[in-house]
């Protein structure tokens, strides 16, 4: 490559980067080995190699945005940060929704899991005999237990 011409290419003297000393640290990725001495370019390749590494490692290509919201700011460029808020969110969703909210958190609150309190009307159930003292037929989970065992303990 050519670097005629370029203002940092105005130093007198040149030197190749495989004659330059690297006295730094080398970082927990390096493939390099730590004892060694290392010449600059030498390090310089094991960084672009972990950076290579780390964007393949990142990479969302493939993730599906089907049922995720992304709040994307450039369509079709989603970012790692925004992407895994999105999937956390998401699951903290579907917790709350199956009862699995946190119990030690201090917004949340213990309560019953929605599958109990959710209305089970569109089952279509013959209930026949299943009604509460008014006569009303159980519109969730939870009151369909309870007349359950309620029948099953006025049974001789």
């Amino acid at each position: 490559m050519s670097c005629k011409d370029k203002i940092s290419d105005r130093c007198l003297k040149k030197t190749n980067a495989v004659c330059v000393k690297y006295e730094g640290t080398l970082s927990e990725g390096s493939q390099l080995d730590p004892n060694d001495c290392h010449d600059l370019e030498s390090v310089i390749e094991d960084i672009n190699g972990q950076l290579d590494t780390i964007a393949d490692e990142i990479n969302l290509d493939g993730i599906s945005e089907d049922c995720i919201d992304f709040n994307e700011e450039v369509p079709g460029d989603v970012k790692v940060r925004e992407a895994i808020i999105a999937i956390v969110a998401k699951i903290e969703q579907i917790s709350a929704h199956i009862g699995l909210a946190c119990d030690d958190c201090p917004t949340c609150e213990p309560s019953c899991n929605p599958i109990f309190t959710e209305d089970i009307s569109c089952l279509g159930l013959d209930y026949e005999c299943l009604t509460d003292p008014c006569g009303e037929q159980p519109t969730n989970l939870k009151e369909l237990l309870q007349l359950i065992i309620t029948k099953v303990c006025e049974t001789p």
